[in-house]
């Protein structure tokens, strides 16, 4: 059904800030997008970037080298893709007709397929959980129809792809920690390579990774060591080089305040959303319960949430350790994106960052309703599904622009 929605829309700078790093890359060679010369047709533009390798003069950048601000391996996975199409399509990015059929060709094939990878290693962690195939229906139908995930399976974003790598390594620690597969050196091995892919990808999203990891490393100590550390290395150390090589640092350019600040940098004299200033208090409930809030938008997360709390009751609750760990995930999650953002990611439906963190509530989720028979509290479940539904919806349909949420029409929009 994804691909059905697939972009005919204005793609939003996420994705411009990546296919202009496609761009230079295969046009003039370079990861630095000061490489495209002034007067190149290129038909679209970024505000999505920074400047690195130059000094800090009075809090700005100066004499350094343009860059995208997203991380690198993404762009580098679409630059393969572009060069694969070249001989066979024919299309270029220089041709205003041609940016459109690229980006549904880049989505179709990371994006949607991510979404896919996601759903099947949500479902089969799942059955490692134990949960009845009735309640499977309803989460993997939440998964698929009720949360952000299936507005961003249609637009060029890294959430989604970290978010199927995420699933990925959660799916390889339970099954290998439970006992549930063989501990084939092959499995450890993916769960290095996918959880580091995750981190990479998505970084954020690397706290539920790392909590993966630990469970895994004090049920496997010896095959953790000898299988992921090496193969986690890899997509790291392929990041780590790119960083190093472009910014002289391995440090995120989110790190560096200064490189946002630049002459012309759009981020100097932000407008819109992107100017917020709000008291914190306000911006974690906004994040959270409010006009983007993800248990206002999207209320079956809500179940992962009552999980959580029915883990800290002195009752005897299956998985309580796992309900723990993503409990304390999503709440460092929480923390990190309230005091380090202010414009609830910009212009997009709702609370984007938090997308990851979808199929770790649904699977917390999991758990409770394997408990639940009441008829009343599963009408209760299918109305915030048909809430969530209605969300998801609206924004695979919505362009890049603030305070389209319905929650707005309510709580009025956020600028």
């Amino acid at each position: 059904m994804a691909l059905a929605w697939l972009p005919g829309r204005p793609l939003g700078d996420p994705a411009y800030s990546r296919l202009s790093t496609v761009y230079a890359l295969t046009e003039y060679g370079s990861w630095y997008l000061d490489a495209i010369p002034k007067d190149d047709p290129l038909p679209f533009s970024t505000v999505d970037k920074v400047m690195v390798r130059g000094r800090v003069v009075d809090g700005v950048s100066v004499d350094g080298h343009i860059i995208s601000s997203k991380p690198p391996l993404l762009p580098l996975a679409m630059t393969a893709l572009y060069r694969l199409q070249q001989p066979i399509m024919g299309w270029n990015l220089r041709a205003e007709e041609d940016v459109i059929p690229i980006a549904r060709y880049m989505t179709a094939v990371l994006i949607v397929t991510s979404f896919g990878v996601a759903l099947l290693f949500f479902a089969k962690t799942l059955i490692v959980f134990e949960i009845r195939p009735a309640v499977r229906l309803v989460l993997i139908a939440s998964l698929a129809f009720g949360s952000q995930c299936f507005g961003f399976a249609t637009v060029i974003n890294n959430h989604m792809p970290g978010a199927a790598m995420l699933l990925i390594a959660i799916y390889q620690a339970v099954a290998l920690g439970r006992g549930v597969v063989q501990p084939s050196a092959w499995r450890f091995i993916a769960f290095g390579i996918a959880g580091a892919l995750a981190c990479t990808i998505d970084m954020p999203a690397g706290v539920f990774v790392a909590m993966a990891g630990l469970y895994l490393l004090v049920r496997h100590p010896r095959a953790t060591l000898l299988f992921v550390l090496p193969a986690a290395a890899v997509p790291l150390a392929l990041h780590f080089g790119i960083m190093i090589a472009i910014t002289r640092s391995p440090l995120p350019v989110q790190t560096k305040e200064a490189a946002y600040y630049f002459e012309g940098a759009y981020w100097r004299h932000p407008v819109g959303i992107d100017a917020l200033n709000e008291p914190k208090a306000i911006y974690a409930f906004h994040m959270t319960f409010g006009r983007k809030g993800l248990f206002s938008l999207y209320p079956i997360m809500l179940a992962g949430l009552a999980a959580a709390l029915w883990a800290l009751t002195p009752r005897v609750v299956p998985h309580r350790g796992f309900l723990l760990a993503g409990f304390a995930g999503f709440l460092l999650l929480s923390a990190y994106y309230c005091f380090s953002t202010n414009n609830y990611g910009g212009e997009s439906y709702g609370f984007r960052w938090y997308i990851p963190t979808m199929p770790v509530l649904l699977l917390m989720a999991g758990p409770l309703l394997n408990q639940t028979r009441s008829v009343w509290r599963w009408g209760f479940v299918a109305a915030m599904l048909m809430i969530s539904v209605f969300s998801a919806f609206e924004c695979a349909r919505t362009d890049w622009q603030s305070s389209q949420e319905w929650t707005c029409r309510i709580l009025g929009p956020s600028v």
